[in-house]
């Protein structure tokens, strides 16, 4: 592989751990499509499994304090384990494109309604009734795409959560999520030992990102902060949508 394209990967994994730390989200976001872009889906959902897993529980316990609604945690324990199954399921059968294509047109709609009313938010018995199957739904997408990051962030944005109780859920979700989704790629056969050895390298960038993020993070502001999740799902939007098609 030329250098120049191991610099671009291993910049997307430094900057998607920069964003990861600060935001709570990114690592996936930036990574997979970067790796799936010179590989493919299962090779970039593979490789970059284990430092997702590690980065979100470094964040789960700096941010354990933080007070988060217990009907959430758990929801989010059993309802994105149950949503992995089906969604590596679908990883190993359903086309990429299909996939990518149904999970755009979700985030667009979510955009209008944030547009359309930019302060609205969930009310506590709607969220309560919306957790398990927001949950399931973020299990299911991440299996199948790596990338639950959209479901994620549209549930819990209207929840209304405080800067450190959203980074604590966000973090909780994607780390069961990824704990769950080691054993279930094994059984399906899309992470050998091979991959595994890779991991370890995509490491290095990630903790660099991590640091650098750390130090990010005390110069973002709360509405700065809601404003990098919108952005988010904007270019989430975009790339979903342009995979889609092209």
């Amino acid at each position: 592989m030329p250098a120049i394209d191991l610099i671009v990967i291993f910049l997307a994994l430094f900057v998607g751990g920069a964003m990861k730390s600060a935001t709570g989200v990114g690592l996936p976001i930036i990574a997979i499509p970067v790796l799936t872009a010179y590989f493919n889906l299962q090779f970039a959902i593979a490789v970059s499994l284990i430092p997702t897993v590690l980065s979100n529980a470094w964040q789960v316990w700096k941010f354990r304090k933080e007070h988060t609604p217990r009907y959430l945690a758990v929801a989010i324990l059993i309802g994105s384990c149950a949503g992995i199954a089906l969604g590596v399921t679908l990883l190993a059968s359903l086309p990429g494109r299909l996939l990518n294509l149904g999970v755009a047109l979700v985030v667009v709609a979510f955009l209008i309604s944030r547009f359309l009313k930019p302060d609205w938010r969930l009310s506590e018995r709607m969220a309560r009734l919306l957790a398990f199957p927001a949950s399931i739904s973020a299990g299911l997408v991440q299996g199948a795409t790596g990338i639950s990051a959209p479901v994620v962030l549209m549930f819990l944005s209207s929840v209304g959560l405080e800067r450190g109780s959203f980074i604590f859920s966000v973090s909780l979700l994607f780390l069961v999520a990824g704990v769950a989704q080691v054993p279930a790629m094994i059984f399906a056969g899309l992470l050998g030992t091979d991959l595994i050895y890779g991991t370890v390298l995509t490491m290095i960038p990630v903790v660099a990102g991590l640091w650098f993020g750390e130090i990010l993070s005390k110069y973002i502001s709360a509405r700065l902060f809601d404003q990098l999740i919108v952005a988010f799902l904007v270019v989430l939007a975009i790339k979903l949508g342009w995979s889609a098609f092209f």
